[in-house]
């Protein structure tokens, strides 16, 4: 954590020109030519009392009075937009918005395609992303689940996840972000639930039945093609009929 020590240059000098300033902030000094001076080293959230000296060729002055007293906090991460990214056969990636900041317990965005044919979160922070501390995925009982891995892209995280079961609610948590951000989105994945209702039944068996014979998926239609072949077909509708009465737990 670092403060940012802003001072008055004084009306005198002693003699001699002043070379130089240091701004003391608890155990932590740090040396300017003028102000202000940023001293780093500190801790968030603990307050600090903050003293500037003067130096010239006769040698430094007497230490001003303390100044305000300054409690350094952690610039904050904030996510923009996440989407759940898949390929659709030759027709593409399609992009699933996931709704932001909903607890693992409450409503959630369902992903309704399968998710076993690969997955990634793209999350835009709206600012460059240079490093990230960790990432882990936990399900409603918060037991790991699955394999996540992440990695930064301009101002935005692909998280990338394998292996998450059908069925599960999950919570995909980032630390570390820049050095200090923390982040997390939640889903839920239930193969067939293609009207977000957190179950599968036959109000989605008749929204895949009536695409059936569409040629190549598009940007309104692409969560019915399950298999993400790049077609809506009789497999989307086997797929989502061997689902019919699960619901997210």
């Amino acid at each position: 954590a670092l403060v940012t020590v802003a001072f008055t240059i004084p009306v005198t000098d002693g003699g001699s020109p002043i070379t130089g300033y240091t701004a003391t902030c608890g155990g932590q000094t740090a040396s300017g030519a003028g102000s202000p001076i940023t001293v780093t080293g500190l801790t968030n959230g603990m307050a600090y009392t903050c003293t500037v000296l003067a130096t010239n060729a006769i040698g430094n002055s007497v230490a001003s009075s303390a100044l305000n007293s300054v409690t350094p906090t952690a610039p904050t991460i904030t996510i923009q937009s996440v989407v759940s990214q898949k390929t659709h056969g030759v027709a593409g990636n399609f992009d699933l918005p996931i709704t932001i900041g909903i607890p693992i317990t409450g409503p959630i965005t369902v992903e309704p395609r399968d998710s076993r044919r690969g997955h990634k979160l793209v999350i835009d922070f709206g600012t460059p992303i240079t490093s990230i501390g960790s990432v882990n995925a936990i399900d409603a009982a918060a037991q790991p689940i699955g394999q996540v891995y992440a990695a930064p892209s301009g101002n935005k995280i692909i998280v990338t996840l394998i292996g998450i079961p059908d069925n599960r609610r999950v919570t995909i948590s980032l630390a570390g972000i820049n050095g200090f951000g923390n982040a997390s989105v939640s889903m839920g994945f239930l193969v067939g639930d293609v009207n977000s209702s957190t179950r599968v039944n036959g109000a989605d068996i008749n929204a895949i039945k009536s695409k059936v014979g569409t040629t190549t998926v598009s940007q309104s239609n692409f969560w019915l093609d399950l298999n993400q072949s790049g077609n809506i077909d009789n497999n989307d509708v086997t797929m989502v009929k061997a689902r019919a009465g699960w619901a997210l737990p």
